[in-house]
């Protein structure tokens, strides 16, 4: 009976680490705490950033989407497209809760101060931006921060 339930308990603990390891969820960021993974800076604006999350679990957190885009092109073997790796942005409506790249809209808004200085926020689709500056797409920003700055 006590090896019965002593494989039993071992097996619930394997489960639940392996869980863990494994999970494809992006993590809230600790504000203040957690570290840029491309530049190192601590990570404290609520606006800006995000995480990729690769296909085995891995989060990495960042504190700009400049930073972001440039480790997933130096990396692309781990948190490329093509590796399966998950992509979120910080929704700034939002005091830094994470949103699918896919599901936003991004805008750059020169007036305020960023980590990186490209000032690229992020905000969902369904929300409707009164604005008559430009909204960009996820791919949009991409291809922005592939071009040199001028």
């Amino acid at each position: 009976m006590w090896l019965r339930f002593s494989a039993l308990l071992l097996f619930s603990f394997e489960l639940a680490f392996l869980t863990g390891c494994f999970s494809k969820k992006p993590e809230p960021i600790d504000f203040g705490a957690d570290s840029c993974q491309n530049c190192k800076m601590v990570i404290t604006d609520r606006r800006f950033g995000g995480e990729i999350v690769s296909a085995k679990g891995k989060i990495y957190q960042f504190d700009a989407l400049e930073c972001l885009h440039q480790f997933q092109l130096e990396h692309s073997d781990l948190v490329g497209v093509q590796s399966g790796a998950k992509v979120y942005v910080i929704d700034s409506s939002k005091n830094g809760e994470l949103i699918l790249a896919e599901d936003a809209q991004f805008r750059v808004e020169t007036k305020l101060r960023s980590p990186m200085g490209q000032a690229i926020y992020a905000v969902p689709k369904s929300r409707v931006l009164s604005t008559t500056e430009p909204v960009f797409s996820w791919l949009d920003i991409q291809t922005k921060l592939e071009r040199p700055s001028r």
